[in-house]
């Protein structure tokens, strides 16, 4: 970034922070991928003949990508400081 690398990891820990602030790791893959899922007239999910979520591709959310990198740059120096003393 702005030419300076970062080490960045996604672990269990990343995992784990972003479960608790998007609800789920796939509410915060569609947030990062911009996918809004379709619902139908009566408020349900609306589903293809497979069982998946339909979506409306839009915008991602600028959110989930400043979380996503600022846990994975912080996880990623945790673990390089550990590595490297």
């Amino acid at each position: 970034m702005n030419g300076v690398k970062y080490p960045i990891y996604c672990d269990l820990n990343v995992l784990e922070l972003i479960q608790e602030e998007f609800t789920s790791v796939n509410k915060f893959e569609r947030d990062l991928m911009g996918l809004t899922p379709l619902i139908d007239e009566n408020g349900e999910v609306k589903r293809n003949e497979e069982g998946s979520i339909l979506n409306l591709q839009g915008e991602p959310k600028i959110k989930a990508i400043v979380f996503g990198l600022y846990l994975m740059i912080r996880e990623g120096q945790r673990i390089d400081s550990r590595q490297t003393g």
